[in-house]
């Protein structure tokens, strides 16, 4: 069975109301669908179905054996016009996750199943994801360390020349090395002057000496993501030395005051004034959040307030066209007494 505490304490009491919960994949998977199943893989269209007994997954001939392998829930196989679907869901309170569900799909499972009512439930979802368990946090912490150790590996691989496609390559052959399932995101690697722009898309800029290197990466642990940004350079920088000096000391300062405000309660808008208000007192606009929650995906929605429990990837950038960006990035844990870096 799935090892989700937050399943095996009954999720019903976060939905007193409703009779079962359908997460429903498309040709994309719905993050929920991992979260509730612990199965791996597309599962394309198929339908896990979530009772006050059970979990079960409505399977399609083609995934019911990888799912039966994986021995974490009740596999049934689905069949057309499916009898298990239709006694599970006919006359029932039924929760969705609105927030993926295509309306057609939603209007088809009305027509065909006839629940008595069905109830958008994809705020109550991403309230109860924002909450790590321990479990969920050691997975974390895991994905945190394979990906610290392909930036100490890194720079080994610095030449005059190696293009930055060719370096995020190597970063993500150095994850999987190290553990990673799979990249947690499309690993950014960005030389110079491109480090101005945070989502910068590697191409084929070359490394030489004086390069600010910027690269932003994660790996995938048992299904959850990490989020890291390291910055180096590539011999000692001569071109615009004060300027990068100066946004460093910014980044630092304001990561400080980030961390400080970190504690249950405060609200993600008080920590966005702080994080703000520090960058425009040392001269600097800022053109990127704080941070982010992070889980099974690598942006998960922030929740309100903070609360214990709550992993952030905090991430302050600075940024300063034609000459480059300072960012640093770590995740953490939120705590009774603050933040705890994973």
């Amino acid at each position: 069975m799935n090892s989700n505490e937050k399943l095996e304490g009954n999720i019903f009491k976060f939905f007193k109301n409703l009779d079962c919960i359908l997460i429903i994949n498309t040709n994309v998977k719905d993050p929920n669908f991992f979260y509730f199943s612990g199965l791996k893989g597309l599962f394309e269209y198929d339908i896990l179905i979530i009772t006050r007994k059970n979990t079960v997954l409505l399977a399609s001939p083609l995934e019911f054996e990888n799912a039966l392998s994986q021995k974490k829930i009740k596999v049934v196989k689905k069949v057309k016009n499916s009898l298990f679907l239709r006694r599970s869901v006919k006359s029932k309170k039924i929760g969705f996750n609105g927030s993926f569900l295509p309306t057609a799909l939603y209007h088809q499972i009305k027509r065909k199943y006839k629940p008595k009512r069905m109830v958008d439930i994809s705020k109550t979802l991403e309230k109860i994801r924002a909450v790590k368990t321990k479990n969920e946090v050691e997975k974390i912490k895991k994905a945190v360390e394979i990906t610290k150790k392909a930036f100490e590996k890194i720079p080994s691989f610095f030449k005059a020349g190696v293009s930055e496609k060719q370096l995020a390559e190597v970063f993500d052959r150095l994850l999987l090395e190290l553990g990673s399932e799979e990249n947690a995101f499309k690993t950014i690697v960005a030389f110079g002057k491109n480090s101005a722009s945070p989502h910068h898309e590697p191409g084929n800029s070359k490394l030489k000496k004086g390069d600010l290197i910027l690269i932003d990466a994660g790996a995938k642990f048992e299904g959850y993501c990490s989020d890291l940004t390291r910055m180096f350079t590539f011999g000692e920088i001569k071109k615009n030395r004060e300027k990068i000096k100066s946004m460093f000391n910014c980044v630092e300062e304001t990561r400080k005051s980030i961390l400080a405000s970190l504690k249950p309660g405060v609200e993600f808008k008080e920590i966005t004034k702080i994080f703000e208000n520090t960058l425009k007192k040392k001269g600097f606009k800022p053109l990127h959040s704080f941070g982010h929650s992070i889980g099974v995906e690598v942006h998960e929605p922030l929740p309100r307030k903070l609360k214990k429990g709550v992993v952030l990837a905090i991430e302050p950038g600075v940024y300063t066209e034609n000459v480059g960006g300072v960012r640093i990035e770590d995740d953490f844990l939120i705590t009774e007494n603050g933040p705890v870096e994973l």
